[in-house]
């Protein structure tokens, strides 16, 4: 019996091994889980602009080439692939299936199918500084763009082709391009303002009251408009550009965005500074999106009754709420 009981034991290492094998033979193995997906929107993203199609697709564009798409007004959203990885600045929009989108080292990328497929096309830009900051769609359907050593660039056939609309290279960063039928206005470093009453054929550079960075400028109308940049700075013109008044800074910190939007001006910025005013963009009122959220936020869109803001977050601000899309989402602030 001893010897028996010997014999069983060191043969069972050999019995597990060889029941090891037969499963291994036989068993089909289970099916391993799929990898869990990064969230196409993270918190360690930087979308820098965005664009809002009727009734609730929603474009960013940001770092590392990134576009991401959303179909049902910011719920879900699908990162869409482009062939560049340098960051994109901004994004704009003819209808929901052609769009465009700019930014560092000349980029400039066109989609006709609502971004499931994006294509690089050329455009002339500096050899010396060629990041294009912003992308506007005209309500005539051009297509402009400003940028890095006096970058101003226009396309007529929904961005397929793109010409210099400059007078001159210039030693000066134009940060945005607003306008309404023959006028067009740039704005940006220094201070500078340009206009242009035909179609950006000539240009003529107006008087500036501040000698700050001027980020934004957008036109309710052909007279009125509001431009917005450093230290809270707010300027507004009652007669086409020609003339600009400054107003006392609304804020302390800068401002990167303005839009006009349902009969009012909406304005977003620095540590999470957020700013609405009338049709006569006289008085303002000031506030921060978050009593935690205190990044910056470039790009400015209405969706609905709410504003989408993006930058170092990304998300809804309405009625004194805000709601992050970034990796956080759902996380709402009053």
């Amino acid at each position: 019996m001893k010897r028996l009981g010997r014999f069983l034991v060191g043969s069972l290492p050999w019995l597990v091994i060889a029941g090891l094998l037969v499963a291994a033979f036989y068993l089909e193995p289970a099916a391993v889980e799929e990898a869990v997906q990064p969230a196409a929107v993270s918190h360690n993203d930087r979308f820098y602009g965005v664009a809002h199609a009727n009734p609730g697709e929603i474009w960013l564009a940001g770092n590392m080439g990134k576009i991401v798409h959303s179909e049902d007004g910011g719920e879900t959203w699908r990162e869409q692939t482009t062939p560049v990885v340098t960051t994109l600045q901004s994004i704009a929009r003819w209808d929901h299936e052609t769009l465009v989108a700019v930014g560092d080292g000349g980029v400039v990328l066109r989609t006709e199918d609502g971004g499931a497929t994006w294509t690089r096309v050329e455009a002339p830009v500096s050899e010396i500084a060629d990041k294009l900051i912003r992308v506007r769609v005209m309500d005539d359907g051009s297509a402009w763009v400003t940028g890095e050593f006096g970058a101003v660039l226009v396309s007529r056939d929904r961005g397929r082709t793109w010409t210099d609309a400059t007078t001159e290279e210039q030693d000066v960063t134009w940060h945005d391009v607003a306008g309404t039928g023959e006028f067009l206005c740039v704005v940006g470093e220094f201070g500078r303002i340009k206009v242009s009453r035909d179609g950006g054929e000539t240009w003529a550079e107006v008087e500036s009251p501040v000698a700050s960075t001027l980020n934004a400028v957008a036109f309710r109308d052909a007279d009125h408009g509001v431009a917005v940049g450093l230290q809270g700075s707010v300027l507004v013109t009652v007669d086409g550009g020609a003339t600009w008044e400054s107003l006392a800074p609304i804020a302390e910190e800068h401002l990167y965005g303005v839009i006009w939007h349902d009969g009012r001006w909406l304005v977003a910025g620095d540590k999470g500074i957020v700013a609405r005013a009338d049709a006569a963009a006289r008085d303002w009122e000031t506030s921060r999106i978050s009593a935690r959220d205190y990044g910056w936020h470039t790009g400015i869109a209405a969706v609905g009754d709410r504003w989408f803001l993006t930058g170092i977050s990304n998300g809804f601000y309405g009625d004194g709420e805000w709601r992050r899309v970034d990796g956080k989402n759902r996380e709402t602030d009053t």
